[in-house]
């Protein structure tokens, strides 16, 4: 699974009032969840631990304009 230091974080959601309509798209994807990937590594989760790890969501702001200007030309 892909992260990034917790100083990158901008947003942290809790997305517990929708866990259920979560694990139920996560479950949807049988074949994934019969050949073990991370579907099925989730599925196989006691529900207390289902709940901690899909409860929360964190998201990293990437502004859609560069903060600098772009640079023309290469210098040393």
């Amino acid at each position: 699974m892909l992260t990034v230091p917790d100083e990158r974080v901008t947003a942290t959601v809790d997305v517990s009032p929708w866990l259920e309509q979560k694990l139920a798209a996560v479950l949807v994807h049988r074949t994934e969840v019969e050949r073990g990937a991370a579907p099925g590594m989730i599925a196989g989760f006691p529900p207390a631990v289902r709940e901690r790890w899909l409860s929360t969501e964190w998201y990293v702001r990437h502004d859609p304009v560069p903060s600098r200007a772009a640079q023309s030309e290469l210098t040393a």
